[in-house]
């Protein structure tokens, strides 16, 4: 099972061919997101509103519940639960990449209250000015991957 989490309509439209792909290979997957998408027309896949909060037991029950082998989600800027999310699949052992979309604030998509930095195990990144910025923030080339 991969587990997606998209807090933002952006990246639930970027990611409708992976998803397609997916569903045609009969992949399992599952899209969950905080907030609910169930107003925007374009949407149609199916996705679960999770409340996770600031439960990471919560969360722990739903990696395991689910048997995901992978989490892909996108990198917002100061989002509390995409961070809770990497940090449970560090302690479970369960691969992270992460989908930079943008170039701008880019430190604030990894810093944790300014302190601690919490990183996928991969960050996918749209372009070359970008990979310099997060190469500037100390961040290992290893893990970085240009996919635009």
């Amino acid at each position: 099972m991969y587990l997606f989490y998209c807090e933002q309509v952006g990246t639930l439209n970027y990611l409708a061919p992976v998803f397609e792909k997916l569903s045609k290979l009969r992949i399992n997957y599952l899209i969950f997101s905080n907030r609910d998408f169930s107003r925007k027309k374009k949407i149609n896949f199916n996705i679960e509103n999770i409340k996770l909060k600031k439960t990471k037991k919560k969360l722990f029950h739903l990696l395991i519940k689910k048997k995901v082998k992978k989490v892909i989600c996108s990198l917002t800027i100061n989002s509390y639960i995409q961070k809770k999310i990497i940090d449970s699949c560090k302690n479970q052992k369960i691969p992270t990449i992460g989908i930079l979309d943008f170039w701008v604030n880019i430190r604030e998509r990894f810093f944790f209250k300014n302190k601690q930095i919490i990183l996928p195990d991969k960050i996918l990144n749209i372009d070359h000015f970008t990979k310099k910025k997060l190469l500037q923030l100390g961040i290992s080339e290893n893990k970085i991957i240009t996919v635009g």
